[in-house]
């Protein structure tokens, strides 16, 4: 074997050891970039439109974060007449900081809930009662069965989201990013409780449902996201800007597209 053969060994060893090293911190970097990352929630106002069983519907959906608190406000509105609103949200959660100080934290604080239904108005309101640290919910309607004020257990979670802001609950704590990289635990308060069992079918009568969020694919302009309810699952979309943009409901036969992205799909 000849000296500078050899040497050549030494030099390639050494080349490699340094190229090894190179990598490891272009993927450190790499990684605690996207650690960084954060998706922000801009206030706003946007219209879509809901397909469901009963047929075709207007939606606004308006965000706001003001005095530490994040609202969320939904109404339906019927194609023809967009001036009465058939179905009302409102859901309001205290902005806090998470453990690390690095996302915010979102604490349900109340929500309303209106609906006509056979030309009857039901109504629920949901509150955290600070005292005894359970959800106070009181309901209204024609019906007996539904009328009254409940006390319900919180349970021990670290993520809270009410069913109508669940899009912006998402954004604001960053769980879109997170979700890229594991499954998300979830609550999901539902705001129309106890009329959403009858509203959609086969679903719990429980006034929350623990739910795995996480990311499946990404399309040609967005990135899908799944919310597993244990029996059901619905699609949300959200743009390349962590926008929401769409959400399917298969198995209760609901979508829902921002009116911009709708006109788009149907120009194409």
């Amino acid at each position: 074997r000849s000296p500078s053969r050899g040497l050549g060994d030494v030099y390639k060893r050494q080349l490699y050891k340094v190229i090894y090293k190179l990598l490891l911190l272009i993927v450190f970097a790499s990684c605690a970039s996207q650690s960084s990352l954060k998706t922000k929630l801009d206030s706003g106002k946007d219209t879509f439109v809901l397909t469901d069983p009963s047929g075709r519907y207007f939606v606004t959906r308006e965000v706001k974060v003001q005095n530490r608190k994040l609202i969320s406000r939904t109404k339906v509105f019927s194609i023809e007449n967009r001036k009465q609103s058939l179905e009302t949200s409102v859901a309001v959660s205290k902005i806090g900081v998470s453990k690390d100080k690095r996302n915010s934290a979102l604490l349900p604080e109340a929500s309303q809930f209106a609906v006509w239904l056979e030309k009857s108005r039901y109504t629920s309101q949901i509150r955290i009662d600070k005292n005894t640290k359970k959800f106070k919910v009181k309901t209204k309607s024609p019906e007996d069965k539904w009328n009254g004020l409940k006390l319900f257990d919180i349970p021990k979670a670290r993520y809270f989201c009410f069913f109508s802001q669940l899009p912006d609950c998402l954004i604001m704590q960053n769980l879109l990013l997170k979700a890229r990289q594991k499954k998300i635990p979830i609550y999901i308060i539902w705001d129309n409780f106890p009329f959403h069992s009858e509203q959609y079918e086969g679903m719990s009568k429980e006034l929350v449902t623990l739910a795995d969020f996480y990311y499946s694919e990404k399309d040609r302009d967005s990135l899908r996201f799944e919310l597993d309810l244990g029996n059901q699952i619905i699609f949300y979309h959200f743009d390349r800007k962590m926008k929401f943009e769409k959400m399917f409901w298969i198995t209760q036969g609901i979508s829902l597209f921002r009116v911009a992205d709708k006109v788009k799909k149907e120009q194409k």
